[in-house]
C-alpha cells in the first residue's frame, strides 16, 4: 500500500507542474513547453460525464475515512477567460500557464452526499471548473477539476473531514504508448525493489548467524546499502498510477480510475497545500442537469 501511494504521488508531481504534495517553494523549468496536442486532447474530452466518489482520509484500513458519494460531473466546452472570475487553477494560474489548456466550466450535474447518524446529507460544491495539464516532455497528463467548498464538512466530531476552501481532483491521463511504457517501467522498478529487499533480508540473516564481529559488521553494512538502494529505486522518477485500472476516453487517451484529491490555500507559488485522499472516477452516460 505504501509503495502504491508513492507511485501515485510521483506521477502527480510529474505532470501537474511539480506543485502538489510539497509544502515548500515550487520548482519550475522555463524551458519546458506544453504538449503540441494539448488543445486537441482537451477538446476530445468535452461532454464527458464522470461519476465520482470522494474518499477523504488515508488509504490504509487503520486510517479514518469519510466517503462522499453520488457526484456527477460533465466536462463543458465553455472556456472561462482570464477576465472572468473563476477558481484559481494549478495550470492556468500557476507560473507556467502554457502547460494548461485554459480553464473551462465544469457542470455539476449531481452534488455528492454522505451518510451520518442523522441520515443522508448533501454536500455543496461550487464554482466547478476544469483544465487539462500536459507538458511537452511529460510522461502523462492530468485532467484537473476544481471546486469551492463553502463550509467544512464533517460526519462527526472526530475523524476525517473535508475542510472549507478550494478543493482539487487530479485525474491522470496517458496515451496508449505512455500507458505501455509506464507499466513496463513500473514492473522493472518493482522487480528491482523485490530483489533489493531479498538482498537485505539475506544479509540480516547472515549477520544473525555469524559470531564473527567483522563479518557481522560487513553484513550490516551490506544490508544498510541494500535498504538505501531500495529507497532510491522507488524515488527515481517512476511514473506511477493504478495502471491496471484505466478507462478509454477521447482522442485515444486512457483515464486512470483513481484520482488524487487535495486542497490549496494562497497562490500556486507559495502557501499551504495538502493531500486529502483519493477519488474513484468512471465515465457515465450523459444526464439531464
Amino acid at each position: 500500500m505504501k509503495m502504491h501511494r508513492l507511485y501515485s504521488i510521483s506521477l502527480l508531481l510529474s505532470y501537474l507542474p511539480e506543485a502538489v504534495g510539497r509544502r515548500d517553494a515550487f520548482i519550475f523549468s522555463s524551458t519546458v513547453k506544453p504538449h503540441p496536442s494539448l488543445e486537441d486532447r482537451t477538446e476530445a474530452q468535452v461532454g464527458v460525464n464522470l461519476d465520482v466518489r470522494l474518499i477523504i482520509g488515508g488509504e490504509s484500513d487503520q486510517e479514518s475515512k469519510m466517503a462522499l458519494t453520488g457526484l456527477n460531473l460533465q466536462l463543458s466546452k465553455d472556456k472561462i477567460s482570464d477576465k472572468e472570475s473563476h477558481l484559481p487553477m494549478p495550470g492556468a494560474n500557476g507560473p507556467n500557464p502554457g502547460y494548461s489548456s485554459g480553464v473551462r466550466s465544469l457542470n455539476i450535474i449531481e452534488q455528492p452526499y454522505f451518510v451520518s447518524i442523522e441520515g443522508l446529507k448533501k454536500v455543496e460544491l461550487l464554482q466547478g471548473c476544469w483544465e487539462m495539464v500536459w507538458r511537452e516532455d511529460g510522461p502523462a497528463g492530468s485532467i484537473v477539476c476544481g471546486f469551492n467548498i463553502p463550509e467544512e464538512v464533517r460526519r462527526n466530531n472526530y475523524g476525517a473531514y473535508l475542510p472549507a476552501g478550494r478543493l482539487y481532483m487530479s485525474i491522470p491521463v496517458l496515451t496508449a504508448d505512455g500507458l505501455k511504457e509506464a507499466r513496463a517501467q513500473k514492473q522493472k522498478v518493482e522487480t528491482k525493489s523485490e530483489s533489493l529487499l531479498k538482498e537485505r533480508e539475506d544479509e540480516l540473516e547472515s549477520m544473525k548467524n555469524t559470531n564473527n564481529i567483522l563479518k557481522k559488521a560487513l553484513h550490516y553494512r551490506n544490508a544498510f546499502a541494500a535498504t538505501e538502494n531500495y529507497l532510491m529505486t522507488k524515488r527515481k522518477g517512476v511514473v506511477d498510477v493504478p495502471l491496471e485500472d484505466v478507462e478509454p476516453i477521447g482522442d485515444g487517451l486512457f483515464m486512470c480510475k483513481k484520482a488524487t484529491i487535495w486542497n490549496k490555500e494562497g497562490s500556486f507559488q507559495q502557501g499551504k497545500h495538502d493531500l486529502l485522499g483519493y477519488a474513484t472516477v468512471g465515465k457515465s452516460d450523459p444526464r439531464i442537469e
